[in-house]
């Protein structure tokens, strides 16, 4: 049911296009749009279960029904269950997660699970988060095609799929309507007498309820978000193996599915990447190399009109469960397969994952050389921290003047995208609201005194880098006596009692370079910035980037990539 980076409904805004040049995608969008702009002025008209399935019946208002029936069936249907989530609101949508699957990823799970040993004739398949169903209806199209040219009669067929397909959902509205889409496409493309009852999508939660035996294969994209401290209490000591810094529901359904597939079954599913190299999430990278062959990690094009609003990029990943779960101290590596899918599911093939077993981050494929580096921030006299200031908790503290023991407060807004550093550009900042300046005892250790890096901790699609770091000079310390970083910032500064081996401005230049956004990319698939995996990141030599900060755009990549050894010097 879950879109794997939470796209807004904007993600099919308008489209433009001259008569007789649109491809195909581009009037499917415009097509998109018009759908969406007419269901939000239906929006607290009538209730969303009851509007989408007049609308799966074609009883809906005439111009809606009339451009869903310009679209694939698939869209169609992707069209629908869209309409569902705006009809119920931001707030439930968001509880929900309820942000569906476009088909042309949903198309490339299955065909990368089919390539990875899925049998479309023969194996028990269950999706766990089957609202709208997005994989449920596709794959019980391929099974009923597939019969039906075998020569099975259709009432064999409806057996078949009734026994070998089901899925769960935890909202009744998107159960309902996942059933009345399944029907749908059976009466309509195979013109099968499927009676109103007829449904492979069951109302519950996937993470309770007991299902009937193992299956062969979960598939599906399950909801991405934090548990909080309520589901922590809940579910902390179930999941016990994988819960690190902090435990998510799609981590949650990964290693739920590796209890409910056999042996050698298979689990696809779209997830965010932030598994990928983040810290907190080790202990769920460690069990679930243990306890499965990582078969395939594809990455996701990041696409304007496929990906609009993005809160983290996404993957799919396929994983195989093994027979013995490997030993808890095991060490090394494995590869995995990995390929970017494109915008209408064309695939390029990339190379391998490396795939830590003892919870290290994976290293994706680089397109490069991949020059090693051989040093870390450490090794230039550097360390990192998160900025002190959470404003919400210490808004007592924040002030708009300057006075004494008030010292600059460091926004992430005060990093240029060209690399400069400018302290006032956070005034008009909305969180900030022109509170610049935060009380602090002088001796306090989070006030830092020294020339450093300032690095945004957050990044977003209108940003070219992963990492955006901008240098404090000595005399903005001189004058200032010293700072004190916000939390969307992650402080880079001299480790105590040590001299750095290069300037704050050539560390600075490094980490705006595109070798090491690239490098940082491969490990870090969320939009947060690591303090931890900045401070792990491999970087070339010290004393092979001095002066980089003189250089620019290619010239400074170039640079970089010698340091790293990728070019000859």
């Amino acid at each position: 049911m879950y879109f794997a980076a939470h796209t807004t409904l904007r993600v099919w805004g308008r489209v433009g296009c001259l008569v007789g040049s649109c491809s195909v995608a581009q009037v499917r969008e415009a097509t998109l749009a018009k759908v969406f702009r007419l269901v939000r002025d239906r929006v607290g008209r009538e209730s969303a279960t009851t509007f989408c399935r007049r609308l799966i019946d074609g009883r809906g208002p005439r111009e809606i029904v009339s451009l869903l029936d310009q679209l694939e069936p698939e869209w169609s249907d992707h069209a629908i269950a869209s309409a569902y989530t705006i009809l119920i609101g931001a707030e439930r949508r968001k509880a929900l997660g309820a942000y569906f699957t476009p088909p042309h990823l949903v198309r490339h799970l299955i065909l990368r699970m089919v390539e990875c040993g899925l049998n479309l004739d023969r194996d028990v398949i269950h999706d766990p988060a089957a609202g709208g169903a997005a994989f449920i209806v596709p794959i019980a199209r391929r099974v009923a095609r597939a019969g039906l040219d075998r020569g099975d009669s259709p009432e064999d067929v409806l057996a078949d799929v009734r026994a070998r397909l089901s899925g769960c959902e935890i909202d009744r509205g998107l159960a309902l309507i996942a059933n009345a889409l399944l029907r749908r496409m059976l009466r309509r493309e195979f013109g099968m007498a499927v009676g109103p009852r007829f449904g492979l999508v069951s109302m519950g939660d996937s993470l309770v309820d007991q299902h009937d035996g193992l299956v062969d294969s979960w598939i599906g994209n399950p909801p991405y978000a934090k548990i909080g401290a309520k589901g922590h209490r809940r579910w902390r000591a179930e999941f016990s193996d994988i819960a690190g810094g902090q435990l998510n529901i799609y981590a949650m359904f990964l290693r739920r599915g590796l209890d409910r597939v056999r042996t050698n079954g298979l689990l696809g599913f779209i997830v965010p990447m932030s598994f990928i190299g983040s810290p907190d999430y080790a202990s769920f990278r460690r069990r679930l190399a243990q306890m499965s062959q990582i078969v395939s990690i594809d990455l996701i094009e990041k696409r304007k009109h496929v990906f609009l609003d993005v809160v983290q990029d996404a993957c799919f990943i396929v994983v195989r469960r093994l027979e013995e779960a490997l030993e808890p101290e095991t060490t090394g590596a494995v590869s995995a397969a990995c390929c970017m899918v494109h915008a209408e599911g064309e695939t390029e093939a990339l190379g391998t994952v490396e795939v830590s077993l003892d919870g290290l981050p994976w290293r994706l494929p680089s397109r490069g050389q991949d020059g090693k580096g051989g040093a870390t921030l450490s090794d230039y006299g550097y360390e990192t921290r998160v900025g002190y200031v959470v404003p919400q908790r210490v808004a007592d503290r924040m002030h708009r003047r300057p006075a004494k023991s008030r010292f600059p407060l460091v926004w992430a807004k005060a990093v240029g995208s060209d690399g400069r550093f400018d302290f006032m550009r956070a005034e008009h900042q909305s969180q900030a609201s022109g509170r610049l300046w935060f009380e602090a005892k002088a001796m306090a250790p989070y006030v830092f005194r020294k020339p450093l890096v300032v690095v945004q901790r957050t990044s977003n699609r209108k940003q070219e880098r992963r990492i955006n770091a901008a240098a404090v000079p000595k005399s903005f310390f001189r004058e200032h006596g010293g700072l004190v970083g916000e939390n969307h910032v992650v402080l880079v500064s001299p480790i105590e009692g040590r001299k750095p081996v290069v300037p704050p401005k050539d560390l600075a230049a490094l980490l705006n370079s595109g070798p090491v956004n690239e490098r940082f990319g491969r490990v870090c698939g969320t939009v947060t910035v690591s303090a931890l995996l900045l401070s792990s990141l491999d970087l070339p030599l010290p004393q092979r980037v001095l002066g980089l900060a003189a250089k620019r755009g290619e010239v400074r990549d170039k640079a970089v990539l010698t340091a790293y050894g990728e070019i000859a010097r």
